[in-house]
């Protein structure tokens, strides 16, 4: 089953000291300051500031931005200043209140004496200005506790997802293990860092159970998630090699979620977090498949074969759990059947097309869900015999292509759809039900640029009434 862990685990800011101000409306400034002045004290502290933190509650609502509408300048004993200004929220709600975090800069703490200047309405000549009803503006120590937590043993074909909350400062350490050595085709470990529920500018890092750096990762990933990847053939990435790795060995790992800009050291001791201070939360997800494939050298078409360990272990991620293996006691969940039925279509379409990529998933039900070997999602159903659906992109779950759009059919065994009512492509494919209401299936991309459907049905076992 698909594995999904609830786990909210944050970097935790500690308050050891503090002290915060007041500020009440302090007029409109233009962005030259030629205004209103600010509102300014001069304050004796007996703690070093390592945190500047300013909250205020929103009076009056923005059509565009609230960018840097609220400057701070903490002028430090050595004469150097500490200037902030409130990050772009976006539009937001009336009475919504918006704080900001912001790391003194390593090696020079705010000490007394201190003089702090804060200019709310701030004019940064961008969109309608902000109206606090109240600023506070808190200068504080702080001790920095560490988030995440220990996510147990990957299972062979399993996905973890685990949402976390980062504050700039700290680290979220999440740490696990992988039971089998990822080193043989649909073996792959794969680690992708998103935001939840709004932005916030991440990276992640993976180390070994030495604590010894292996990979780190920012934005490299589909919507600029930061994403790790092992694997002799990614199974989400055309299959192409793991981005960080082709193979990592069985054992224990730690995967560091921080802010942007960190600094990562060769240890996992040494890791200094960079300076991005707005923390938020995040979905943390691994994927992780031990696969037992066919062996496809010395087979008449190694691309063929290896088309179908590929669907073959897809298939299993989607289903969440172990079906198809060359060990199977079902010979129809062995890839090496898969192969044989892959051939023999790629053998029917010879006269007029080809076998393109795989594609591969599971059943519950009537619904058959999957993916590619791109990661597009395939969403789709038997509904009275006949089979529809759709592609979708990984990107944001819109419509790539209609499947069964003219025609879509199954026998006991396989199935084929056209391809947005195309008279040339097509998905082809086998399914097996595997216990009860659940299933999994295996299919193609193909084409045939003449004399449809007369090619394939031989294949598929019986007349195609009603192909486009």
């Amino acid at each position: 089953m698909l594995l999904t862990l609830s786990l909210a685990s944050a970097t935790t800011l500690v308050i050891e000291d503090s002290v915060t101000f007041a500020i009440p409306d302090a007029e409109a400034s233009d962005v030259t300051h030629a205004g209103t002045g600010p509102w300014t004290t001069d304050v004796t502290l007996d703690f070093t500031v390592e945190q500047i933190i300013v909250e205020g509650v929103l009076r009056s609502n923005l059509p565009d931005t609230v960018a840097e509408e609220v400057e701070v300048t903490v002028t430090m004993e050595t004469g150097d200043d500490e200037s902030l200004r409130m990050p772009d929220f976006g539009t937001v709600e009336v009475a919504e209140v918006l704080e900001a975090r912001f790391a003194v800069t390593p090696g020079s703490p705010v000490e007394t004496p201190v003089t702090v200047e804060v200019y709310d309405d701030y004019d940064d000549g961008t969109g309608a200005d902000a109206a606090f009803d109240v600023l506070y503006v808190t200068l504080a120590d702080v001790t920095v506790v560490d988030g995440g937590g220990d996510l147990g043993t990957l299972a062979a074909a399993s996905t973890t997802t685990v949402q976390g909350q980062i504050h700039g400062m700290g680290k979220d350490v999440w740490t696990f293990t992988i039971p089998e050595d990822v080193d043989e085709y649909g073996d792959m470990l794969r680690i992708e860092l998103a935001p939840y529920l709004g932005y916030v500018d991440t990276e992640i890092a993976l180390y070994d159970a030495g604590g010894n750096h292996i990979a780190d990762a920012d934005e490299n990933g589909l919507l600029w998630y930061d994403q790790l990847s092992f694997a002799p053939t990614d199974l989400f990435d055309a299959g192409a090699p793991g981005e960080h790795g082709s193979t990592l060995p069985a054992g224990t790992y730690t995967a560091v979620v921080t802010m942007f800009s960190t600094d990562f050291g060769a240890t996992l001791t040494t890791i200094t977090p960079g300076e991005e201070t707005q923390g938020g939360d995040y979905t943390l997800t691994l994927q992780y498949s031990e696969f037992d494939p066919t062996d496809c050298t010395g087979t008449a078409d190694e691309g063929l074969c290896t088309m179908a360990n590929h669907g073959a272990a897809v298939s299993n991620l989607v289903a969440g759990e172990v079906r198809y293996a060359e060990g199977s006691s079902n010979a129809r969940l062995r890839p090496s059947t898969l192969y044989a039925d892959i051939q023999d279509l790629s053998d029917d379409l010879a006269g007029c097309g080809d076998v393109y990529f795989p594609l591969g998933g599971s059943i519950l039900g009537n619904r058959l869900s999957g993916l590619d070997d791109g990661a597009y999602i395939i969403d789709a159903g038997f509904r009275s015999g006949s089979v529809s659906g759709e592609v979708l992109f990984p990107e944001g779950g819109e419509t790539a292509a209609f499947l069964g759009a003219v025609y879509g059919g199954y026998t006991s065994r396989r199935f084929i759809t056209d391809i947005n009512g195309e008279t040339t492509a097509m998905v082809a494919g086998t399914w097996v039900r595997t216990y009860g209401r659940k299933g999994s299936w295996v299919g193609v991309v193909a084409e045939c640029t003449s004399g449809m459907p007369t090619p394939v049905e031989s294949w598929f076992g019986k007349s195609i009434v009603g192909w486009p």
